[in-house]
């Protein structure tokens, strides 16, 4: 059935790309400018109002405006319609899902890791965890022989664990099963009092994206969410094995993996900056630098009339590609320039610090060097008289000593110091809530619909802040803070009520 053309006010929808359970994607022009978006549309009115799901699509929304990179969609706007259906307007990923690269070589594979794992890094640097990666939920185009991946849909893993804490969304539509095979174990079965999922679960999700990717299967094969969850709770998973076809084995990259689906989050990596960097490494071990620059300059020396000879000696042990293969992939090219590019600028910055060096060392010794001679008494000529009586001369006179003025002592001055002309609010509510309102003394509203937690800065005063608790435990709070400037002050409120 073809959609509505005018189901959206201000777009014109073409049509349907992707449906799931609770939303659809479809492709439509905004107008007026005719620019096209991916438009997910979600019928919030047909949804249990128990799961909040008007809130919860404000908060995937808000979530989106606040992301930046390349490896992310670009947000154009969100709303609800009178007719309750909820819309996001996205830039349109012209990509296929990661599963259809299981046939790729590791080669292949490592820049669409390292891609993925920056754009997970910006959303960590936002606060924010995914909580939904699977290869479904990573689109790669390929444009001029490279890969360029982007992380989508920000909304479906969080509606999955609240659903369950419903009791029935899990099971509601058969998919959940498979997004399951790759949550953490903390999303599962939650962590004790006091402690809250971070990015180390969005490690361990891609971890076990990497792992299906490499050898071609799913770490955890199970029918049922009873054997999923147990699965990710006692790690029973095949040992990864990566395959010469595939480029392996591979070992450094086979070791990252193995640490990325740790069962403890302690023992996964501690960062995406760590990550990021065992990932550079693993792609110089399977296509080291120096081998594909020799490869590169064999092809470029030879001819139509003198086909390329091999070299008579190697230093270097090939793996992937294998020697048959004549170009270089197109990321390796990428690397090739990129290092070239950043060896000349240093060559010529030091270039340029030698000669500015050496030109000051030369003018400085070249510099003559005066020296005054010591003041001499000024002589007086003595005229001859025609007497017989010679006149004495008169004694010589010296030039009298110039007196030295006093050299004024310095004086010290004190650096001023500007005061500060804000202060630091931080609002933080348990488990989990929105800034509904925050409104000054003069009934101004400074700030509306913000996640908690949250730091804003603001100027000195007094302030009336409105939260809202979400989830299970659904409250409202109203504190008065007053703000001074240079100071932090800190709220810190809870939906929880012990009996």
């Amino acid at each position: 059935m073809a959609p509505d053309p005018n189901l959206i006010p201000g777009f014109t929808i073409e049509n349907r790309v992707a449906s799931g359970g609770v939303a659809s994607v479809f492709r439509a022009r905004r107008e007026p400018d005719g620019l096209e978006v991916a438009l997910k549309v979600m019928s919030l009115a047909d949804m249990d109002p128990d799961f909040h799901p008007v809130e919860r699509f404000k908060r995937e929304a808000v979530l989106l405006e606040r992301l930046n990179h390349p490896s992310l969609p670009r947000f154009f706007g969100f709303g609800v319609t009178e007719g309750g259906l909820g819309w996001i307007a996205l830039e349109l990923v012209k990509g296929q899902p990661l599963g259809a690269f299981k046939d790729r070589t590791v080669v292949d594979l490592l820049p669409i890791f390292i891609q993925t794992a920056e754009g997970l890094q910006a959303v960590a640097q936002e606060g924010i965890v995914h909580r939904d990666i699977s290869p479904d939920n990573i689109l790669v185009e390929e444009r001029h022989g490279r890969a360029h991946a982007r992380l989508i849909d920000f909304g479906i893993a969080k509606d999955l664990l609240a659903g369950d804490e419903g009791g029935g969304g899990l099971t509601q539509h058969g998919s959940f099963i498979g997004k399951l095979a790759y949550a953490s174990p903390e999303q599962l079965v939650g962590l004790p009092k006091g402690e809250t999922i971070d990015f180390r679960s969005d490690v361990y999700s891609l971890g076990m994206t990497m792992y299906e990717l490499l050898t071609g299967r799913r770490a955890v094969k199970a029918d049922g969410l009873s054997e999923v969850v147990d699965a990710h709770i006692k790690g029973n998973f095949p040992p990864l094995s990566i395959t010469g076809e595939k480029g392996g084995p591979a070992p450094r990259l086979q070791a990252l993996v193995t640490r990325m689906i740790a069962r403890r989050r302690d023992d996964r990596p501690a960062s995406w900056e760590s990550v990021l960097a065992e990932l550079w490494r693993c792609r110089e071990d399977v296509a080291p630098l120096t081998e594909t620059l020799a490869r590169k300059r064999v092809a470029l020396s030879s001819s139509d009339s003198h086909p390329a000879q091999e070299p008579a000696a190697r230093t270097v042990t090939r793996r992937v590609p294998p020697p048959e293969e004549e170009d270089l992939p197109a990321f390796a090219q990428a690397a090739l320039s990129r290092e070239e590019r950043i060896g000349r600028i240093v060559l010529v910055l030091g270039a340029i610090s030698f000669v500015a060096s050496l030109v000051y060392a030369v003018s400085y010794f070249r510099t003559p060097v005066v020296v005054l001679p010591e003041p001499t008494p000024t002589p007086v000529a003595v005229a001859e008289v025609p007497t017989a009586t010679p006149v004495p001369p008169p004694p010589p006179t010296s030039t009298p000593a110039k007196k030295e003025r006093a050299t004024p002592a310095p004086v010290a001055l004190r650096p001023t110091v500007a005061a500060p002309a804000e202060g630091t609010l931080e609002v933080s509510l348990l488990p989990a809530g929105e800034l509904t309102a925050l409104v000054d003394d003069r009934g101004r509203k400074v700030a509306v619909g913000k996640v908690l937690p949250v730091k804003i800065d603001l100027p000195p005063g007094r302030y009336t802040l409105t939260l809202t608790g979400r989830g299970v435990f659904d409250c409202s709070k109203t504190v008065t803070v007053t703000v001074n400037a240079g100071r932090t002050v800190v709220v810190k409120e809870t939906c929880v009520v012990v009996k």
